[in-house]
C-alpha cells in the first residue's frame, strides 16, 4: 500500500502546478502583419497584444513542466510502501537464570505457549539477553536474572515483525524472581503498547548451590575463622539459615578455596593486617558503606591487596574498600579492611548488617518472588480500564493482543532508491523542456526572418 511520510510536498507541487497551467492560458501574440500605406502610421517600438486564448499555448511544454513539479513534489514527499500486515507473531522471553528450578521445563512450557503463532522470536535472557534461534538449549546459567534486558530486547524484536505482522504479542516465561526485577521494569513496560503475557515457572531456592566437600570429606555449608578473630566472630554473628554456603579466609587463598567458589558458592577473601599497631589505637574514625548502609569505627584500608572487580564497599571518599568477581559457577569477595583486633567493634549491629550483605548469594539477590499482584498490574501495563484482564490471566495467558499502531516512520522505511529515480526522471524532463524551449524559439526566428523587415514609404 503506498504512503507518503512527508504529502505537503506533493501539495505544494500541485499548487507550483495549477500556475503553471494558468501562466501558459494568458499566451503573448504577436498581431497580424499588415502593410500600411504610409511610413508614418507605423509605431516606434514592436506592437505586442495580450489576448485570451481559448486553449492553451504549448501544450507539450506545459505537460512537461507540470509533469516535472509532480515528480519532484513526490520524491521530496519520500513515499513508502506499507507491506499489508496479516497472521500473528509472539516474542518469547525465557529466563534461564539461576533462579530457574527447572530449565527443560521452562523451555517445554515457552514452546507450548509458542503453538499457533505464525512467526515466534526468541530471547533467551540470564544476565543478559540475546535473541536466539529456535533451538533453545536446556542450560541453566548461574549469574543473576535481568529480565528488563530480556524485555528490552523483546520490545526491539517485537516493533521489527510488527511491520509485517497484525497481532504481537510478548510473552515472558520466568519464575519472576525479586532479584531479577529491576525497579525499570514498569517504564519498560510503558514503550510497548501491544499485549504482554506472564508464565509463571517454579522458582529454584537458595539451596541451589552446591556443597564443597571439606576437608574431612563432609559437605560443609560455611567455613568461616575462629570466633577469637575479629572476622570469624563477625561472620558467625551474620549469618542465618538463610545465608548461603560461605567460606572466609584470612590466609592466602588456596587450590581448596577456589574449588569451593567454582563449586557455586562464596569464597571471601580477607586478609589479615601487615601493620604491628593495633587499630582500635588510631585516632581517626573510617567511614565505610555498601550504598544501603555504613558503619563508622576504628577502620582503615589495607595496602597492597589488589581489587579486582566490581565495588561493593567504599570508604567516604569514594575509594573502593571491597570487589566482587566471578570464579567459576561462585565468586571471590576480596576486602581490603583493616580491622582492630581487639573490642567490640565487629560486633556491633551495624557492622552485623554490612557484614551480612558480604554474605549473600554472589551477584546480590535472595529467594523472594515478585507477587502475583504486581506480575498483573505490570502486564497490564497501558491497557484501558474497559479492556483489563483479570489477574488469573497474568500467569498463564497467550492469547494474540490488539494491532500495534506503529509511528508513521515505523511503519515501512522510506526508499532512498525510489527518490532517487525519481528525481533523476526530473532531471530528464527539465532537460526535456528546455529543448523543447529551445526549438520553439528556432522556429519563431526563422518565422520572423520570413517578414518583409522593411516597408517601402507611400
Amino acid at each position: 500500500m503506498p504512503a507518503l511520510a512527508h504529502p505537503s510536498y506533493l501539495l505544494a507541487a500541485g499548487a507550483a502546478s495549477l500556475v503553471v497551467v494558468v501562466l501558459h492560458l494568458l499566451a503573448w501574440r504577436r498581431p497580424t502583419p499588415v502593410s500600411f500605406p504610409t511610413a508614418r502610421f507605423i509605431p516606434p517600438s514592436a506592437v505586442r497584444a495580450v489576448s485570451r486564448a481559448i486553449r492553451p499555448t504549448d501544450v507539450v511544454l506545459m505537460c512537461v513542466r507540470v509533469a516535472a513539479l509532480l515528480l519532484a513534489g513526490v520524491a521530496l514527499a519520500r513515499p513508502v510502501v506499507a507491506p499489508v500486515r496479516r497472521g500473528t507473531a509472539r516474542v518469547m522471553v525465557v529466563d534461564v537464570s539461576r533462579r530457574v528450578a527447572d530449565v527443560a521445563a521452562a523451555i517445554d512450557s515457552a514452546r507450548a505457549h509458542a503453538t499457533g503463532a505464525d512467526e515466534v522470536v526468541w530471547v533467551r535472557v540470564d544476565s543478559s539477553a540475546v535473541v536466539v534461534p529456535d533451538s533453545l538449549r536446556a542450560e541453566r546459567s548461574q549469574t543473576r536474572g535481568e529480565l528488563a534486558a530480556g524485555l528490552v530486547a523483546a520490545i526491539r524484536e517485537a516493533q521489527r515483525v510488527s511491520r509485517t505482522r497484525e497481532h504481537v504479542e510478548i510473552v515472558v516465561v520466568s519464575p519472576f524472581a525479586s532479584e531479577s526485577w529491576s525497579a525499570a521494569m514498569p517504564a519498560i513496560r510503558s514503550q510497548w503498547s501491544g499485549t504482554i503475557a506472564a508464565v509463571r515457572l517454579a522458582m529454584r531456592g537458595d539451596d541451589m548451590r552446591e556443597r564443597v566437600a571439606g576437608a574431612d570429606g563432609a559437605a560443609a555449608s560455611a567455613a568461616l575463622p575462629p570466633v577469637e578473630d575479629p572476622v570469624g566472630a563477625a561472620f558467625a554473628l551474620a549469618r542465618d539459615s538463610a545465608t548461603p554456603p560461605i567460606r572466609v579466609t584470612r590466609d592466602a587463598l588456596t587450590a581448596g578455596d577456589s574449588a569451593w567458589a567454582r563449586g557455586g558458592d562464596v569464597l571471601v577473601w580477607w586478609p589479615r593486617s601487615s601493620q604491628a599497631a593495633d587499630r582500635k589505637d588510631a585516632p581517626s574514625v573510617a567511614i565505610l558503606g555498601d550504598g544501603t548502609q555504613s558503619v563508622a569505627g576504628h577502620l582503615g584500608p589495607l595496602d597492597g591487596i589488589p581489587l579486582p572487580g566490581p565495588a561493593i564497599l567504599r570508604w567516604s571518599d569514594g575509594t573502593v574498600a571491597a570487589t566482587e568477581q566471578p570464579l567459576g559457577a561462585g565468586c571471590l569477595r576480596t576486602i581490603a579492611v583493616d580491622l582492630p583486633s581487639s573490642g567490640d567493634e565487629v560486633l556491633r549491629p551495624g557492622f552485623t548488617r554490612l557484614v551480612r550483605s558480604l554474605a549473600t548469594p554472589c551477584g546480590g539477590g535472595v529467594q523472594m518472588a515478585i507477587a502475583d499482584s504486581v506480575i498483573s498490574r505490570w502486564v497490564e501495563g497501558s491497557v484501558s480500564a474497559g479492556t483489563r484482564r483479570d489477574s488469573s490471566r497474568a500467569s498463564s495467558t497467550t492469547s494474540a493482543g490488539p494491532s500495534v499502531a506503529l509511528r508513521p516512520d515505523q511503519d515501512a522505511p522510506s526508499s532512498p532508491a525510489l527518490s532517487r529515480a525519481l528525481l533523476a526522471g526530473v532531471a530528464l524532463l527539465l532537460l526535456l523542456e528546455w529543448w523543447i524551449r529551445r526549438a520553439r524559439n528556432v522556429r519563431l526566428a526563422a518565422a520572423s526572418s520570413d517578414a518583409p523587415s522593411r516597408r517601402e514609404a507611400a
